[in-house]
């Protein structure tokens, strides 16, 4: 599904040119290779580890799984990609449940059957499902979610 409003230089709603086909071979080389994914192997074991104790506190009480994944997983790729925890395992607070409502809302937006534009492109620019408005939403919502720890990193590689 091509989206030119959403994240145009993204490798998910980019059209298939020469950009995306750069997108890929970085990806494919440098994220996602075996050297890659070697070199996580440590962090991964930490998490489960951190998983583990938690739910060696937990023994007894009831828990909600889906949760604990959840956060097992998203802080393991913010550490590949931000170098920290954005989320708590012995807490919900605002962030988690932010970014556990907007990540399936993102992926409910892009998955959808194209929208009427993409079938008649006159109405193409005018967004009459709402499709693009959600989508960018929650999105945004991502966005400043991350924006501090961008704001962060940048002043990290300047100095």
């Amino acid at each position: 599904m091509q989206q030119k409003s959403l994240l145009p230089h993204s490798i998910l709603f980019s059209e298939c040119n020469e950009s995306w086909r750069m997108l890929r071979t970085l990806c494919r080389a440098e994220m996602f290779s075996s050297n890659a994914l070697e070199a996580h192997t440590r962090l991964r074991e930490e998490k489960i580890d951190q998983l583990l104790e938690f739910l060696h506190k937990k023994d007894g009480q009831v828990i909600n799984a889906r949760d604990i994944v959840f956060t097992t997983l998203f802080n393991t790729l913010s550490c590949i990609v931000f170098g920290k925890d954005f989320l708590d395992l012995e807490k919900e607070n605002e962030n988690f449940v932010g970014v556990k409502r907007s990540i399936p809302m993102i992926v409910e937006y892009v998955s959808r059957v194209k929208d009427v534009g993409s079938f008649f492109p006159v109405f193409q620019r005018f967004d009459l499902q709402g499709i693009r408005k959600g989508g960018m939403k929650h999105i945004q919502e991502m966005f400043d979610f991350w924006r501090d720890t961008t704001e962060e990193r940048k002043v990290q590689i300047s100095s």
